[in-house]
């Protein structure tokens, strides 16, 4: 084997030499974070605050030291415009700076739209939700009637208490199933000058079922998209849409709807809109065969978050119900306009939604007013 001549032997231990005593000029060029100069004599030395060059200078030492960059920053390159006179004085800043940003605890839960959870999804998958309450509904209306040969006025009351149950059921992040009824008791009274009559039923009412859907999602240039689809099953004691005096907790036909809500967010005001159609279907009464009419109806309204957990929200709760069909004939005159405002108070507590409420008719055939309130669980 060929061995290297005595001149090549020598320039390599040089070049290796060479790179040693480099980088062992290098090495001790560099000073560490928690390095400091040696302070000069008198008043205490000065770290100079983070600037874009390499190394500062103090007197005559040349000092490599970090970037002190802001903990605030979420830009790491950002510096901060203080000088600290040492190490230890910015270790303390920089903790105090960290800490000012810890949460602690769980993070608050956003209860503004508690007031729309009839109508919104809000439930996450395979939670649950359910509602109880109580309701005081009193109906009042002036119709002719004819007492022997004379055409006199009569005046109609209804009174029902009832109460009202639901529940609530997350299917996905964007649907629920929602089912809801009524157990109460209604009494009808026909006073006309001459004679009075009451009728009184009790009992379950009619059961409504359906989805929510959350089409759109809430974003800051629209609003979000919610649609419903329910059925009504006739579960009740039917009232008789031709007796003035019957009394019963259910209509008595099957009916569908489907509608549309949205609503936008302008903290702390959510406003929000809607309508639908329901289709009734044709049921038997007695010798006939009635079509109550379908509804058309629309709401409008605002909830105001007084706080974090209450809500105060004014809703108007307007339909439109078509002319009356007896055996297919269409009876001219029977449509009406029904309109309601209703006034709550959204309150949470304890894992429970608290929500007292007034609904005020300002139309001649809604009822004069309805009050109670709502427990969700």
């Amino acid at each position: 084997m060929n061995r290297p001549h005595g001149c090549t032997r020598l320039f390599s231990s040089l070049v290796v030499i060479a790179i040693g005593i480099v980088g062992f000029a290098a090495g001790a060029s560099i000073a560490f974070p928690n390095e400091l100069p040696p302070p000069h004599s008198g008043a205490p030395t000065r770290v100079p605050a983070p600037s874009s060059s390499p190394s500062d200078f103090s007197g005559d030492t040349a000092v490599h030291r970090p970037r002190y960059t802001s903990l605030l920053s979420q830009d790491p390159a950002a510096g901060t415009d203080e000088d600290y006179v040492s190490d230890e004085e910015y270790r303390r800043a920089a903790a105090d700076a960290v800490a000012s940003e810890v949460k602690y605890g769980e993070p608050s839960v956003d209860y503004t739209r508690s007031f729309l959870r009839t109508q919104t999804p809000l439930l996450a998958p395979g939670r649950t939700q359910w509602d109880v309450g109580a309701r005081y509904t009193i109906f009042e209306a002036d119709a002719p009637t004819i007492v022997g040969t004379t055409l006199t006025e009569a005046t109609i009351t209804a009174r029902r208490l009832e109460m009202p149950v639901g529940m609530r059921y997350g299917l996905t992040r964007n649907s629920q199933f929602f089912a809801s009824t009524t157990v109460g008791w209604q009494e009808t009274e026909i006073y006309n000058g001459f004679f009075s009559l009451d009728e009184s039923s009790g009992g379950i009412g009619d059961l409504d079922f359906g989805i929510n859907y959350l089409l759109l999602a809430e974003s800051m240039c629209g609003p979000a998209v919610i649609t419903t689809f329910d059925v009504t099953a006739p579960t009740g004691n039917p009232q008789s849409p031709l007796l003035l005096a019957d009394s019963g907790m259910g209509a008595g036909y099957w009916a569908t709807s489907s509608r549309i809500l949205m609503y936008r967010t302008f903290d702390p005001v959510v406003a929000f809109w809607g309508g639908g159609y329901r289709f009734t279907f044709e049921e038997d009464y007695g010798n006939d065969q009635i079509d109550a009419g379908d509804q058309i109806f629309y709401q409008f309204g605002v909830g105001f978050a007084a706080s974090r957990t209450i809500t105060l929200s004014t809703a108007y709760l307007g339909s439109f119900i078509t002319d009356l069909e007896i055996n297919g004939n269409r009876v001219e005159g029977t449509a009406y306009d029904l309109g309601t405002v209703r006034m709550a108070a959204t309150m949470v507590r304890c894992q429970r939604i608290y929500e007292p409420f007034v609904e005020i008719g300002v139309t001649q055939r809604s009822p004069a007013v309805s009050c109670g309130f709502l427990i969700t669980r």
